[in-house]
């Protein structure tokens, strides 16, 4: 499309909720520290922190085996999948999704 045309109404409106949904994705987003994104997590002192629900069902998921990342889709998934990430508790192989050794250990969460 150019820019000039005329957006029909049934798609504009679509078009307005989906930029409604990606906003309030992102508002809904987990804070993270930068050391979280390094692998050393010794460097400073650890603290207790809050898992989403949701986020745990996944690692519970996890523990079953590891999970197709096109089988996930959505908000909820997206930031479960960045929570457990960005958290050393699960990391992404090519197409799937697997729990680490800190994934296992958290919660008591048993791999069979």
């Amino acid at each position: 499309m150019s820019g000039e045309a005329e957006i029909p109404v049934n798609v504009g409106s679509w078009v307005e909720a989906l930029c409604f949904t990606h906003e309030a994705s992102d508002l809904m987003r987990p804070t993270v520290e930068p050391a979280a994104f390094h692998k050393d997590r010794t460097a400073g002192p650890r603290r207790i922190e809050h898992i989403p629900t949701y986020a745990y069902g996944l690692l519970r998921k996890l523990a079953e085996g590891p999970v197709l990342l096109h089988g996930l889709f959505g908000t909820d998934d997206e930031a479960a999948v960045f929570f457990l990430v960005s958290r050393g508790l699960a990391e992404r192989t090519e197409n799937q999704l697997v729990i680490t050794h800190e994934g296992v250990e958290l919660g008591g969460v048993l791999v069979p």
